[in-house]
């Protein structure tokens, strides 16, 4: 899988109409990918903290239920 990032859906449009795409891609590394249809996602702009994603609990056990509630 690859994943690139655009500054707007406008800008990677523009990439895949230019008349010079194929000679900006043909390198062995773009020859090795095989290419399928693209999926396209919205995503918020900004930083991820990788090493904080990797030690935040996602599933935390949950709390204790009231005794009036079990």
């Amino acid at each position: 899988m690859a994943i690139t990032i655009w500054p707007s859906h406008e800008a990677f449009d523009a990439w895949i109409a230019t008349p010079y795409r194929d000679a900006l891609t043909a390198s062995e590394v773009h020859q090795a990918v095989s290419y399928r249809p693209i999926t396209r996602y919205e995503v918020t702009g900004g930083y991820l903290n990788l090493p904080g994603l990797t030690i935040h609990d996602l599933a935390p056990e949950p709390p204790d239920m009231p005794r009036e509630l079990s």
